[in-house]
């Protein structure tokens, strides 16, 4: 049976977690200035697909730059779950701050979700918050955190760990939809799938060898994005 938390074990862990989120934040703050640059001008600003007159079955027979999938030129990445937040976003404002804001707050909440991710992983507790604040403050993030294309990235690394969180947890169908939904929000995603695999093995295994190498597989893991 899991140990029931204290009032205040929970009010740490609470303040743990909200100083992580907000560091995640404070580290790519100038970003939020940012324009609509390189990528981001044809993902968004000249994408018709962000656009609510399109109609949504011609956004899901796409590619993530607006082209049929069916055309030569298309390079055939399928991102149809991140083209439909470019689309809610831009149904608020077609200005860049937002969309600036929103990929911001996904890489906040995946520098969250490394802690119990970390966990899951054999990591102690203070391991594994060290391990969140390296994973928010990386410079290897700065491309998908300052770029709006990016948001691909930080959504899919969100749907993919709660996918692993949700799995660990024995709620196999939420965390296969989220793990679908990443694979569609990023195609990189899939590699997940492999790594779900490599666990599970592993957890079946738990032999020591598992035991004394799972601080490498989460160091491999920090560099994955």
């Amino acid at each position: 049976m899991p140990a029931v938390l204290q009032p205040n074990a929970y009010i740490q862990r609470a303040i743990l977690y909200s100083f992580v989120l907000f560091f995640a934040m404070a580290c790519y703050a100038p970003a939020l200035y940012g324009e609509f640059l390189f990528d981001d001008i044809k993902a968004v600003r000249r994408n018709a697909d962000v656009r609510v007159h399109t109609p949504l079955w011609e956004v899901l027979s796409h590619d993530f730059w607006g082209t049929p999938l069916t055309r030569s030129e298309s390079n055939k990445s399928y991102r149809p779950v991140t083209v439909l937040l470019f689309r809610v976003v831009f149904s608020f404002s077609d200005g860049p701050a937002v969309f600036h804001v929103v990929n911001a707050v996904f890489h906040a909440i995946v520098s969250v979700l490394v802690v119990p991710f970390a966990k899951k992983l054999g990591t102690d507790h203070t391991g594994a918050f060290t391990a969140a604040l390296l994973f928010a403050s990386h410079p290897i993030h700065t491309d998908a955190v300052c770029s709006v294309v990016g948001t691909a990235e930080s959504l899919a690394a969100m749907l993919a760990i709660c996918g692993f969180l949700f799995c660990h947890h024995d709620r196999a169908l939420f965390g296969t939809v989220c793990c679908l939904c990443a694979a569609l929000a990023k195609e990189t995603a899939l590699m997940w799938l492999a790594l779900f695999c490599a666990i599970a093995a592993a957890n079946a295994c738990r032999g020591r060898f598992w035991q004394d190498r799972r601080r490498f597989h989460l160091a491999s893991y920090l560099f994955y994005r």
